[in-house]
């Protein structure tokens, strides 16, 4: 992929038969194993984050809650359960894990779409199948090292969290408008354009869509801004101040965001409501409280992406795709290492949610990534088989790994 294609998400122009079938069928199945482990979490569980925030979508009046959640945090998950809830025959559980299911399955098909509008070369099935794939990897289970496959390591698909799963498909959604947008800065041969077009209409629902993913959970917002400002210097750099108008133009849309943001640090940690909570810098207090090796654990969770970015390292360069997930990594990584809360949410590790969300990009950009290097006719036979070799074992471990979380999900008691 170059610099000047993929500027536009255009509907492709053939959709087979099964792709169309198999997107039906697998996001039906995934409606219903995250309904499923959202019912087990509220009823079987020991403790529960669902649980948690149904309590406290009902524990407001609807004018309390507009005006704790419009200046606080999650308040489209809750508003949504709020309003299911008055549903004739449907209770305030029944809501939550219908709007928490219903929100991971948005996630599925917002990345198949985005898949098929970019790659609609690929081999029939191979998008719904990955995007089911998707779905469902986790850290790499290694019973000998931990128990756990979430605790230490993170995951791209947080089945406890129903607030970072609302966030999700928003964020696939950002990033794949942020690449297609940064695309236009450069044509075809990697030069600067002069001028860079994008329409009103792309500007406003590119804004409404960073309004949504802040209301939804800010976490991604937390990761895109510092990862997407980090591309903007250097190209400012590179192209000598070419590339300012289009920099200015494009962080215009995220001022809503950066306000709603700031309201909601000021009423989570300023206005007393935060429980007493405060931020500090606490180089990996809290990682290291999960974990007897960040290295060790981060290899778990990122065997499959750091594999595809390194064996594709020369396309590296020829899309704002590559550049854009790593940067956005590196922010998410640097908030969970770095920062801290005070007080009795110190080990609540929420400053670790932009880091969660930060490798849900990388894996998505990586399975596109590596979906390519599979069809790409340049490839030599013997990197091929290298590539396809190491890529699939290491894909199958974590999506291996990842049903076995579902089934530990399903039949114990610890949410995570």
């Amino acid at each position: 992929m170059k610099y000047g294609e993929y500027t536009r998400l255009n509907p492709p122009e053939n959709r087979s038969r099964l792709d169309l079938m198999l997107k039906c069928m697998l996001g039906t199945l995934l409606f219903c194993l995250c309904y499923f482990l959202a019912t087990h979490s509220i009823y079987d569980c020991t403790y529960s984050d669902l649980r948690s925030h149904i309590r406290f979508s009902f524990d407001y009046s609807l004018k309390e809650i507009v005006v704790k959640y419009l200046t606080g945090q999650d308040f489209l998950w809750h508003t949504l359960v709020r309003l299911g809830a008055h549903v004739p025959g449907m209770n305030r559980n029944d809501a939550a894990c219908i709007v928490t299911a219903a929100a991971y399955t948005a996630t599925f098909f917002v990345s198949c779409e985005i898949m098929e509008r970019e790659d609609a070369g690929l081999g029939a099935g191979a998008i719904p199948l990955s995007c089911f794939a998707l779905s469902l990897v986790s850290a790499i289970y290694a019973p000998w090292y931990s128990s756990k496959i979430y605790m230490g390591s993170s995951s791209p698909n947080p089945w406890h969290s129903p607030t970072q799963i609302m966030v999700k498909p928003f964020a696939i959604l950002l990033f794949a408008m942020t690449v297609m947008f940064y695309n236009r800065l450069r044509d075809s041969s990697g030069r600067y354009a002069k001028t860079v077009y994008y329409s009103r209409g792309e500007a406003v629902l590119y804004a409404v869509a960073i309004m949504f993913s802040v209301y939804a959970k800010p976490s991604f917002f937390q990761v895109l801004v510092p990862g997407l400002g980090i591309l903007m210097v250097i190209d400012l750099i590179r192209s000598k101040g070419q590339s300012f108008l289009f920099s200015l133009k494009l962080a215009a849309a995220f001022v809503p965001g950066a306000l709603l943001t700031c309201m909601m640090f000021f009423h989570t940690f300023l206005s007393g409501e935060g429980g007493g909570s405060s931020v500090e810098i606490a180089p990996f207090v809290v990682w290291k409280h999960y974990t007897d090796s960040i290295p060790f654990s981060t290899l778990l969770l990122l065997a499959f992406p750091l594999f595809v970015f390194v064996a594709d390292w020369r396309s590296y360069g020829k899309s704002a795709e590559s550049p854009l997930s790593v940067a956005i990594l590196a922010s998410g990584t640097l908030m969970k290492a770095l920062l801290a809360e005070t007080g009795s949410r110190r080990w609540h590790g929420n400053f670790s949610w932009g880091y969660c969300i930060a490798t849900t990009v990388i894996w998505f950009a990586a399975m596109k990534k590596f979906l390519r290097m599979m069809h790409d006719e340049e490839l030599s036979p013997r990197a091929y088989r290298i590539t396809a070799c190491v890529g699939w074992t290491l894909l199958a471990l974590h999506l291996i790994s990842g049903i076995i979380y579902v089934i530990q999900l399903g039949t114990g008691t610890n949410q995570c």
